[in-house]
């Protein structure tokens, strides 16, 4: 189980060995010799003047927090930060042997951003890239993708406070309207279940600080699954 590929601007080539063994060499004699020769674990490459360079191949990486639901409208990971590396290899696919690959993309920093996906199981496979351009042994992840998102915003009108939200998705959807006095831990003092609309309104409310927060919650499959927005501060003066 190997892997080799050719640099830009015919500058050489670079494999990586994860399982057995290969030979590389820029000619066939060389083929034959015990140089030629890379284990499983390391990666070598050739410059376009015949010259070897090959390095042990960095760790899997992992995933921080690896979200089991990507809802929002782009897909996000977030690495766990792993010495040597220089960038990360991201790959996305449709099956679990990645032959329907829809992404291939190396990208720099922890924080990884693609563009959205169809809904579905999905597959994401990652790896550290070395200083030398090396990718390291790859680890993969299962995901599922249902496009859930809400945003929402809430302020005074004349009669209480109106709370409005917009959401994106395919599947069937209701929502959960929650408020809470100062902080959102606790239980909420308003806790609205079953929402279709997209509008909450309360009447007066006591002056005070509240927090509040919006669930989208979809259906599809026979689950359920909710997505919250970040909870919100509201101020109510006399």
């Amino acid at each position: 189980d190997f892997e080799t590929r050719l640099l830009s601007d015919g500058q050489g080539v670079l494999s990586e060995v994860f399982e057995g063994g290969i030979a590389l060499s820029g000619d066939e004699e060389t083929l034959l010799s015990e140089d030629s020769r890379v284990a499983a674990g390391f990666g070598a490459g050739l410059s376009a003047d015949g010259a070897r360079r090959s390095e042990a191949l960095l760790p899997e990486p992992a995933l921080l927090d690896p979200d089991p639901v990507q809802s929002d409208p782009t897909l996000h990971f977030t690495m766990v930060p792993q010495a040597g590396a220089v960038a990360y290899r991201v790959e996305l696919a449709s099956d679990a042997g990645f032959v329907d690959r829809l992404a291939d993309e190396v990208v720099t920093g922890e924080a990884i951003t693609l563009p959205g996906i169809a809904d579905g199981r999905h597959y994401v496979r990652l790896s550290s890239v070395s200083p030398n351009g090396f990718y390291g042994q790859p680890v993969s992840y299962s995901f599922r993708r249902l496009l859930n998102a809400v945003t929402a915003e809430g302020g005074p009108v004349e009669d209480g406070f109106l709370f409005k939200w917009t959401s994106v998705g395919n599947s069937t959807r209701e929502y959960r309207f929650q408020l809470f006095r100062d902080n959102s831990a606790g239980v909420p003092i308003v806790d609205e279940t079953g929402l279709t609309g997209h509008a909450f309104h309360l009447g007066n409310m006591a002056p005070g600080t509240y927090v509040w927060r919006l669930a989208s919650i979809a259906y599809a499959d026979g689950e359920r699954f909710e997505n919250w927005t970040s909870p919100q501060k509201l101020i109510v003066t006399e």
